[in-house]
């Protein structure tokens, strides 16, 4: 609900406001499927692009790797997108390093 602003916290007012019956007519997703195919939708096609390459790699890739294949899938800024889908939670840095 916060990611589309339909749920807010106030500065002025020091409480949460929303619009319930804005809320009930929004389709509520059933599961982590849905939830994650929704976030993934709303991605750049660049930053999607970036994210199918990584995950050919598995779970934990290296910055370098990513930047030698960024040449292959026309994708010129793939750190940007990378950054991106971390300020979205759909990956993690691994240990402070350059690994995803």
């Amino acid at each position: 609900l916060a990611t589309e602003n339909l749920l807010r916290f106030s500065l002025s007012s020091h409480r949460w406001l929303w619009d319930e019956d804005v809320i009930e007519m929004k389709t509520v997703s059933n599961g982590v499927v849905d939830l994650l195919t929704s976030r993934l939708q709303r991605l750049p096609k660049d930053v999607l692009s970036g994210l199918q390459v990584m995950s050919c790699f598995g779970h934990d890739v290296s910055l370098e790797i990513l930047v030698h294949v960024r040449d292959v899938c026309s994708n010129s800024d793939i750190v940007a997108g990378l950054d991106l889908a971390t300020k979205e939670l759909l990956i993690k840095k691994a240990d402070m390093r350059d690994r995803y």
